[in-house]
């Protein structure tokens, strides 16, 4: 994995310098581990792609202002884990490049401010939006169901899941 880190490094630091962020994926096979580092498939494959993130910008000199982990656990299988083959190709790492911000290359680098509630659009159909919490209640997120997307480019809202097709 170093070697291999080795070579892929120079492309993604240049891309991070451009203003992409680069995203490690952690993955695992659907065999339950539950030990004294990790209870879960789901921290096996945070772990997994932390480890990855810190070697890059330590070792590597990644940016860390455009790296970011995330642990899928085994539920993004590439194949079946039917065999020993299968599920070693299941534990792994992939890399995500995220587009670069609207905003980054006008040269303001960090994220658009939101406009205040007095300024604010409506929300377009098919978008998530957040009320203010008020002290001591929690809020979850209002969506708009659509299955057309909000704006070009914009991904349509997920369709409500049965809550019996949930706990699985």
């Amino acid at each position: 994995m170093v070697e291999i880190l080795g070579k892929l490094t120079p492309s993604l630091k240049t891309l991070a310098k451009a203003g992409h962020d680069i995203i490690v994926e952690g993955h695992t096979d659907d065999v339950p581990i539950h030990n004294d580092y990790f209870p879960s498939n789901w921290e096996l494959s945070t772990a997994r792609a932390t480890s990855v993130v810190q070697y890059m910008i330590q070792d590597l000199g990644m940016p860390p202002t455009h790296m970011g982990a995330i642990g899928y656990g085994q539920f993004h299988p590439l194949v079946p884990n039917d065999s020993e083959e299968h599920r070693a190709k299941n534990r792994r790492v992939v890399f995500f490049v995220k587009n670069v911000p609207d905003n980054y290359n006008k040269g303001d680098k960090k994220k658009p401010e939101t406009k205040s509630e007095d300024t604010a659009a409506p929300a377009p159909e098919g978008s998530v939006t957040q009320e203010p919490a008020t002290e001591g209640a929690g809020t979850a997120p209002e969506v708009t169901p659509s299955n057309e997307p909000a704006a070009e480019n914009a991904i349509p809202a997920p369709a409500e899941v049965p809550s019996e097709q949930a706990a699985q």
